[in-house]
């Protein structure tokens, strides 16, 4: 294969080339892109140094394809251009793309360039996150990854429970670190808000009774496999009508709960 460097454009390749070498780093995330003839139909594929491919492209703008991709390791990677037509003369692309910066808690506005966007988060182990997207018509079609530093998705979500096609995701996050959240679309992009919140949940021993105000909602306990144990919650208001839902640590319900001893759950 022939080496490029990651931000290069090479015009008017020779028929014959169809191989390409470029140095990548774990967190980038490439724009990788063939221009051609219109009449023609190429394709593109990205493949690791083990000779896994991570990504196949045929039509992105027109016939021509294109690939977005973040780098889950640090080495060497490989594209080759293939065609559904015969061969022809094409102009390789490629762009390195970081990722933008997102706070905690943030609510970005955001008009897409291309079909999907990576945002880029420091989180901490047992943060609960919630990651929510609004189209602004609420017409297009997204879909939300949550991946961690390393590139290896975590979830993803297309459209949320409530039947709305805007996604969402609620996740525990699994340790310290960088993370990132991609949005991409199923057709049309358009723009979007981008709603960010996170909990650090405090610690609840087991055993013990844990007074607390009403800003706290997340807990946290360790557990053993086979252990029975019951967890109330007592409102100070007798009036108020609290729930208590248990998860576990890939943020499934095990056990949610409304109303046990009057209005208080158990």
């Amino acid at each position: 294969p022939r080496l490029i460097d990651l931000g290069d454009t090479v015009a008017n390749v020779d028929l014959g080339v169809n191989g390409w070498r470029f140095d990548g780093e774990r967190g980038q995330y490439v724009v990788l892109s063939v221009t051609t003839d219109p009449t023609l139909d190429a394709t593109l594929r990205l493949i690791d140094d083990a000779g896994n491919e991570l990504e196949l492209n045929d039509d992105f703008d027109g016939r021509n394809p294109r690939i977005e991709q973040l780098l889950p390791e640090d080495g060497p990677y490989f594209l080759e251009v293939g065609w559904l037509s015969p061969p022809g003369p094409y102009t390789l692309a490629t762009t390195v793309d970081p990722p933008a910066p997102m706070a905690r808690g943030d609510a970005v506005q955001h008009a897409p360039a291309g079909s999907r966007d990576v945002w880029q988060f420091d989180g901490q182990a047992n943060d609960s996150v919630t990651l929510d997207v609004t189209s602004s018509t609420q017409q297009g079609d997204a879909v939300l990854r949550l991946l961690d530093g390393q590139g290896d998705e975590l979830t993803r979500n297309d459209d949320r429970a409530d039947g709305a096609r805007d996604p969402q995701i609620a996740a525990f996050l699994p340790g310290d670190g960088k993370y990132f959240a991609l949005v991409e679309w199923i057709g049309p992009s358009e723009p979007y808000t981008l709603t960010t919140s996170v909990q650090t949940p405090a610690p609840l021993p087991l055993g013990a009774s844990v007074p607390s105000d009403a800003e706290r909602t997340l807990w946290r306990f360790d557990g053993a496999a086979n252990q029975v144990a019951t967890i109330s919650l007592t409102p100070s208001s007798p009036s108020a009508d609290a729930s208590l839902t248990l998860r576990n640590s890939q943020n499934t319900i095990m056990a949610p709960r409304d109303n046990y001893g009057g209005l208080n759950p158990r």
